[in-house]
């Protein structure tokens, strides 16, 4: 009798912990599938912050670069106004543009000459030849196509950008490319091809924006 009492409990006990047990498995799926959506929605925010991060990170690298350019070019036209002879070719070349000749002081300051930009090509049709205001005359634009060289050569290797050379120079460069035959002895023989170079980019695009 006591048996089978014993076998009426377990049988009527049975059917419930199987129930809670199966309620048990139901709810850790439910957690299960909200702990995948989680990990999976916290995985895709922090690749977006990386991808900001990495983006902002470009973003100053390159205006820091961009700088460093501008910089670089400002210098390197800076030097020439800074030069006592590339600083009187521009002397020269700036009175030409404003329609009269300059008074500087040439070879050891005791003399003064009235230079005007024919008498620069002149003087450079026969280089060694002529008087200390020729010889003179000769060292400030070689003074400056050095510069102009060197400029070119920071272009061509991207040290500075072409746009930031080629506005101030522009007025300089039509006016010597205007007078190549004067000046091309002077940039061959002392190789200045990076100045050519230069020289004829900036006056073939500054015609294509007239």
């Amino acid at each position: 009798m006591k048996r089978r009492i014993l076998i009426l409990v377990v049988a009527l006990v049975g059917p419930g912990r199987n129930a809670e047990a199966s309620e048990v498995h139901a709810i850790d799926a439910v957690t299960k599938d909200w702990l995948d959506a989680g990990s999976k929605f916290f995985g895709a925010l922090g690749i977006l912050i990386a991808g900001v991060g990495l983006y902002r990170s470009a973003r100053t690298r390159g205006e820091d670069l961009r700088w460093r350019q501008a910089t670089a070019a400002h210098d390197a036209l800076s030097e020439i106004h800074k030069h006592p002879e590339a600083s009187k070719a521009i002397d020269i070349m700036d009175c030409h543009l404003a329609g009269h000749a300059i008074r500087i002081r040439v070879a050891d300051n005791s003399k003064e000459a009235v230079l005007t930009l024919d008498a620069v090509c002149s003087a450079l049709a026969t280089p060694g030849e002529g008087n200390d205001v020729d010889h003179e005359l000769y060292r400030c634009f070689d003074w400056l196509f050095y510069f102009v060289d060197r400029s070119g050569f920071m272009v061509r290797n991207h040290f500075v950008q072409f746009g930031d050379i080629a506005g101030p120079l522009a007025p300089y460069a039509k006016l010597l490319r205007d007078r190549w035959d004067s000046f091309s002895s002077l940039a061959s023989v002392h190789n200045y091809s990076d100045a050519d170079v230069l020289l004829r980019r900036i006056t073939s695009e500054s015609r294509a924006l007239q």
